[in-house]
C-alpha cells in the first residue's frame, strides 16, 4: 500500500507550488524505497514541512517541522525512510507521538490540520530545533517519501535585513568547464598532441593531419588563443604565475626559449605539448594576459597591467625593437616589451611580418614589414618601432583592426571601413587602381551598412554589419559557389547559409576570420561556419576537400574563436559542455 508525503520549504510568508512525484528507488532491503534531499533558500524564518500521509488510516496525517537541511536516508535495520533533522514532529491530534532526541530532550505541538493544506502563516516560528528522529510507531507504519514541492514567495515589497542569512549554491571561484579542441596540420607539434607526432606505440603510425576537432587538455581556463605559420600561443586570463603557453615550431624563438632536457642552455626548434613561457612580469601574480596574435615567425602577447609583449624574428622590426643585423633568433631569450603608445594598447594583431596597435583611444600604430605599405605609415620602408598611423585614420576613432597576410583594414566607431597596403587580389580596388597603398584610405561600400568587424586573409576580404550579415571580397574561394572565385566589390553571403529562416528568422553572425586561404564564422546561436581552402585540414570538416558554401563544424555553442593560418584553432562554449582551441 503506498503511502503519500508532501515536502514543503515554506516562510511565514510564502505558498505551497508545484507538487513533484519522486521515482522509486529499488533497494535490497525495500521494494520501493525513496530518498530525497531537499533544501530551500529563503530570506523569512525557515523550517520545513514533512506530510506523512498514510493511506490505509483515514484521516491521519503526521507533520514535522524543521529547519534547513532536510537529510532523507535509508534505515539500514528496518529498510525504511528514516528522517534525520532538525524540528519537532507535529501531530493532527490522532497520534500522541512524542519524538525522541539526541539530547534527550521531548517536544510535541498539535496541529490539527486534516485533509487540508496548512495555512503557512498559523506555523510557529519562534521555537528553537532540536534534532529529533521520527519514533520507532512512524517507521513501523511503513511512510515513505513520494514528492516534494517548491514554494513561490508572498506578493508585496520587502526590505532585504543584513540579519538576513546568506546561501552559496556555488563556489566563488568555481570556474565554467571550458573544453579546447585542435584540428588541421600536425607535423610541427601545433596542435599540442605529442602522440600524433610521436605515436606511443610502436604499432601506431604518426598522424599528419587532425581533419576533425580533437580535444586537447588543458589544466588551464583558456581565454584566447592564436596559430602561427606552424605554432600556437594560447593564454589563460588568471593571476597565477603560469598564464601563457606554446607549441609548435620554435626555431626563430617566436614561442620564447624552450629549454631542452640536456642541456640549460639549449631551446627546443619544436615544442610538441603546450609548454609554459616566463613573460618577464614586473608583477606576475597581478598581471593578466588578454590576447595573443601570430605572425609568420614572431609573436605579440597583450596584458591588462604591463603592454605588449614580442618575441621571435626581428628582422624587419615586426616585435618592436632595434633590428640587430644577422641576429641569430633560434634559441634567443629575448622578450622585448613594446612602448612609445599614447595610451594603453587595447588590441594587437600579426601580419606576416608586421604588427599593429590599437589604443584605447581608438589610434592605430604599426611596425615591421612594409614594403607593400602594410604598415600603412606613408613609405614602403621596415619600421623597427611603433608609429602611429595616419592618412585617413587621422582623427578617426577606431574599434578594431585586423591583418593576416599584407593587407591591413581598420573599422570606426561609426561603421566606416578603411584599408591600406596589399591590393593585388582587388582587395582595395574600391578606391585604387594600384596594387600597393602605403596610406589608411576609407572604403566606400555600397550596400553593406554599418560595418561593425573586418577580417583580411592572404587574398580575401570580408566584413560585418551590425544586422549580422557577412559580406565577401577579393580572391579565392568566397562562399558563393565554385562560379564566383573574384570580386572588386562586396558580394553578400545568404544569410540562409547561417541557419537563418522563416522558423529561424533572427539568426545573424557575430564573428568573422580569416585565414591565409579561407573563412570562419561564428554565428549568435554559437553555431561556427567554414568555408574556403581547406589546406592541410584546416577546416575541420572531416575531410580534405574544398568547401565553397560556409559549412557547420560543430553542434557546440561557440563563445570564442579563433581561426588562423593551417593549424587551426577555435574557441567555443557549449551550453551542453564548454568548448574551445579548435576552442570548442
Amino acid at each position: 500500500m503506498l503511502e503519500q508525503a508532501l515536502v514543503v520549504s515554506c516562510t511565514a510568508s510564502t505558498s505551497v507550488t508545484d507538487y513533484v512525484p519522486l521515482k522509486a528507488k529499488k533497494t535490497q532491503n525495500s521494494p520501493s524505497t525513496k530518498v530525497q534531499r531537499a533544501q530551500h533558500i529563503s530570506n523569512e524564518h525557515m523550517f520545513t514541512l514533512v506530510k506523512w500521509q498514510r493511506s490505509h488510516v483515514e484521516g491521519a496525517v503526521d507533520w514535522i517541522l524543521c529547519p534547513f537541511p532536510l537529510d532523507l536516508r535509508l534505515d539500514p535495520l528496518t529498510g525504511l525512510q528514516s528522517l534525520l533533522l532538525c524540528g519537532y514532529l507535529l501531530s493532527d491530534g490522532t497520534d500522541d507521538a512524542r519524538p525522541r532526541t539526541r539530547s534527550g530532550i521531548t517536544s510535541k505541538i498539535k496541529l490539527k490540520f486534516g485533509h487540508k493544506r496548512p495555512d503557512t502563516t498559523e506555523v510557529f516560528h519562534r521555537m528553537a530545533f532540536p534534532r529529533v528522529r521520527p519514533s520507532c510507531r512512524h517507521l513501523a507504519a511503513g511512510l515513505r517519501l513520494c514528492g516534494y514541492a517548491t514554494v513561490s514567495k508572498a506578493s508585496g515589497p520587502r526590505e532585504k535585513s543584513s540579519s538576513d542569512p546568506v546561501f552559496q549554491y556555488v563556489g566563488r571561484h568555481r570556474k565554467p568547464n571550458h573544453k579546447v579542441f585542435v584540428w588541421g596540420f600536425s607535423f610541427t607539434g601545433a596542435l599540442g598532441l605529442p602522440s600524433f607526432v610521436v605515436p606511443d606505440s610502436g604499432s601506431k603510425k604518426p598522424r599528419k593531419y587532425q581533419l576533425t576537432p580533437y580535444r586537447l587538455e588543458t589544466a588551464a581556463q583558456i581565454s584566447s588563443a592564436a596559430c602561427g605559420y606552424g605554432f600556437t600561443l594560447i593564454s589563460s586570463s588568471t593571476k597565477d604565475a603560469s598564464k601563457l603557453w606554446a607549441m609548435g615550431l620554435n626555431k626563430d624563438s617566436q614561442l620564447g626559449f624552450q629549454r631542452t632536457q640536456d642541456s640549460r642552455h639549449k631551446s627546443y626548434d619544436y615544442v610538441l605539448e603546450p609548454s609554459p613561457v616566463a613573460l618577464p612580469l614586473a608583477e606576475p601574480l597581478q598581471t593578466r594576459v588578454v590576447q595573443v596574435a601570430c605572425g609568420r615567425a614572431h609573436s605579440l602577447v597583450l596584458t591588462d597591467r604591463e603592454g605588449v609583449f614580442s618575441m621571435g624574428n626581428n628582422a624587419y622590426g615586426q616585435c618592436g625593437r632595434r633590428i640587430v643585423e644577422d641576429e641569430v633568433y633560434s634559441g634567443s631569450h629575448m622578450i622585448h616589451r613594446i612602448r612609445g603608445f599614447d595610451s594603453s594598447v587595447v588590441q594587437v594583431a600579426c601580419g606576416q611580418d608586421h604588427s599593429l596597435f590599437l589604443t584605447e583611444t581608438g589610434k592605430v600604430f604599426a611596425c615591421g614589414w612594409g614594403a607593400d605599405g602594410q604598415t600603412g605609415l606613408g613609405h614602403h620602408a621596415v619600421s623597427s618601432s611603433a608609429v602611429e598611423v595616419g592618412g585617413d585614420l587621422a582623427g578617426v576613432q577606431v574599434q578594431q583592426v585586423n591583418t593576416y597576410g599584407d593587407c591591413s583594414l581598420a573599422v570606426s566607431t561609426d561603421g566606416q571601413l578603411f584599408g591600406w597596403g596589399n591590393s593585388e587580389y582587388r582587395q582595395l580596388s574600391s578606391v585604387t587602381e594600384a596594387t600597393q597603398i602605403n596610406s589608411p584610405r576609407c572604403l566606400p561600400l555600397e550596400g553593406c551598412g554599418h560595418v561593425v568587424q573586418a577580417a583580411c586573409g592572404g587574398t580575401q576580404v570580408a566584413v560585418l554589419n551590425e544586422k549580422g550579415e557577412v559580406f565577401v571580397w577579393g580572391y579565392g574561394i568566397l562562399g558563393k559557389g565554385p562560379n564566383l572565385s573574384e570580386s572588386s566589390t562586396p558580394e553578400k553571403i545568404p544569410p540562409s547559409l547561417f541557419g537563418r529562416s522563416e522558423f529561424n528568422p533572427s539568426v545573424a553572425v557575430t564573428r568573422i576570420r580569416c585565414g591565409l586561404n579561407h573563412f570562419a564564422a561564428v554565428t549568435d546561436r554559437g553555431e561556427l561556419f567554414v568555408w574556403g581552402k581547406n589546406v592541410r585540414g584546416c577546416l575541420g570538416i572531416g575531410s580534405r576537400d574544398d568547401q565553397y558554401f560556409p559549412w557547420r563544424v560543430s553542434r557546440h555553442r561557440v563563445n570564442i574563436f579563433l581561426a588562423n593560418k593551417e593549424s587551426n584553432v577555435q574557441s567555443m562554449d557549449s551550453e551542453e559542455e564548454q568548448s574551445t582551441l579548435g576552442f570548442f
